[in-house]
Parts: structure tokens; sequence; C-alpha cells
């Protein structure tokens, strides 16, 4: 069985898989701001995951120039095996040449207004 099968499995099904890799997995106790959360489930699992290269459609890949990655996002999914469940990702940064601006892809996981995944928001 593939990794990409096994992340299939348990990620939710709005998250893109082919636009990302993955870069590891921490497990950590509970951060203090969410207290409610640490009585039912005390530690967490973060899965951390970078975007592809992946040129922001409406652009020619001679028009960009690479910058890295944004800083990471956090979101919320579904608890795992008695664990908060955190997808941590990170978007490319481009530099646009003609104007000096910055651009990256958006990830539509999350629903508005929540740092929940939508299935998460909707459960």
């Amino acid at each position: 069985m593939e990794s990409k099968e096994i992340l299939e499995s348990f990620m939710p099904s709005q998250f893109p898989l082919d636009k990302f890799y993955f870069v590891k997995i921490e497990r950590n106790k509970n951060d203090k701001w969410w207290e409610v959360a640490q009585l039912m489930y005390p530690e967490s699992l973060s899965y951390y995951f970078d975007e592809v290269v992946n040129i922001p459609g409406w652009y020619e890949k001679s028009e960009l120039l690479s910058k890295g990655f944004t800083e990471y996002k956090r979101t919320f999914d579904l608890p795992l095996r008695n664990k908060i469940f955190k997808i941590k990702t990170r978007m490319r940064k481009w530099l646009v040449k003609a104007t000096g601006k910055v651009i990256s892809n958006e990830l539509k996981i999350i629903e508005k207004w929540t740092k929940n995944t939508k299935e998460l928001a909707f459960f």
C-alpha cells in the first residue's frame, strides 16, 4: 500500500492530496488555549503538508519567481484515535515579476469563519 492511499483513508475528503506532499507528523500535548478539549483529548497529532509546485492557473511560469512558502496554517478535523487531529499546510509564494506583488494559491477546505474542516464544522 502506498503512503498516499494510507493518507486518503483518514484525511478529510475535500483535502487535495495531489496538490501537497507530506512533510512530517508531530505528536504533542494539547495547547493550553483549548482547555475543554484537553480534558477529552490530552494529545494532538499534527500532520504537516507543503504545496507541490503549482503555478496559479492565470499566470505563465515565465511571469513568476518562486519565493518560498507561507507560514503553516492550522486546520482542525475530527479527532483521530483519541487525539485532536490538526492539518498544517503551507502554500508556495510567487512573485509576479511585472508588478512585484507576491501571490499564492488558496486552500479551500476550511469552513468560513472557523479553523475547522467543512466536515467537522457540519458535525
